[in-house]
């Protein structure tokens, strides 16, 4: 009885010692694989980027908070699906092709804040035109039929001083508006004085008159005298033409860089 006893005990203690080895190699098994599960995760998590760029590395997920939702809509939209905004830039001579000019300048900033294509630029200048020879040719008609997304339009006050009353430019400024919202009812309107001349204290009088009908009519008002110096100092003077009726080289450095802070808060 004893030998059987000792011999019961001895295999007891055999699966009591077989089974807690295999109880150890689960617990341990399971272990690993939770662990490595949780770095798989910790991997993944890394991999997701922070932010959603294209594939030029423009980041398009935080976009200038100064910037009217529509026009940020328009952006994401340009991005998202390969297209561009049509930007059409209205005004006088001080509105140039020339390549130098502020709307060449502000294509260029816009290329590099949000990539090429995202908005093309159509300048449309009427040189020695005042607001009544625009109208009565019906000089804009044409271009407000084709697709514009955005309308930066810059009234005639330059060449109306003196020639053309106030109200007559601000109705000419709305029929053009009119125009190329026929052809896009969602058109947004960006309203811009033309350049600041020197001493010239009618000619003020009037900008302000064009602010306030921007306000009235809730058009969106670019007032880039702000980055201009004062009219009635000399130092503008530096930032005109010979003639003190254009930007110089200056001047529509300084028309651009504002313009450029208002589309990518730069």
């Amino acid at each position: 009885m004893k030998k059987l006893g000792l011999i019961l005990i001895c295999i007891m203690s055999f699966i009591l010692v077989i089974y807690g080895k295999i109880h150890w190699e689960t617990k341990i098994e399971r272990s690993t694989t939770e662990a490595k599960a949780e770095l798989l995760k910790g991997d993944e998590v890394k991999k997701q980027p922070e932010k959603e760029k294209d594939e030029e590395g423009k980041d398009f997920s935080v976009l200038p908070t100064n910037l009217p939702e529509d026009i940020k809509q328009l952006i994401v939209n340009a991005e998202k699906n390969g297209d561009s905004i049509k930007m059409v830039a209205m005004g006088s001579s001080a509105t140039s092709k020339d390549s130098n000019s502020w709307p060449a300048i502000l294509q260029e900033k816009l290329d590099s804040a949000y990539g090429n294509g995202i908005f093309e630029i159509e300048v449309e200048s009427y040189n020695d035109k005042n607001s009544l020879n625009i109208y009565r040719d019906e000089l804009y008609k044409e271009i407000a039929t084709n697709e514009t997304d955005v309308l930066l339009l810059q009234p005639f006050f330059l060449k109306d001083s003196g020639k053309v009353s106030v109200k007559d430019t601000l109705y000419v400024t709305n029929d053009i508006i009119k125009s190329f919202k026929n052809n896009n009812d969602d058109l947004i309107v960006l309203i811009q004085p033309p350049n600041p001349i020197f001493d010239a204290a009618n000619y003020n009088e009037r900008i302000v008159e064009l602010k306030e009908f921007a306000e009235d009519n809730a058009f969106i008002y670019l007032d880039h005298w702000t980055a201009w110096p004062d009219g009635g100092s000399e130092k503008i003077k530096t930032y005109l033409d010979e003639e003190g009726k254009l930007p110089s080289e200056k001047g529509n450095k300084a028309w651009a860089e504002y313009l450029a802070d208002f589309f990518t808060g730069n």
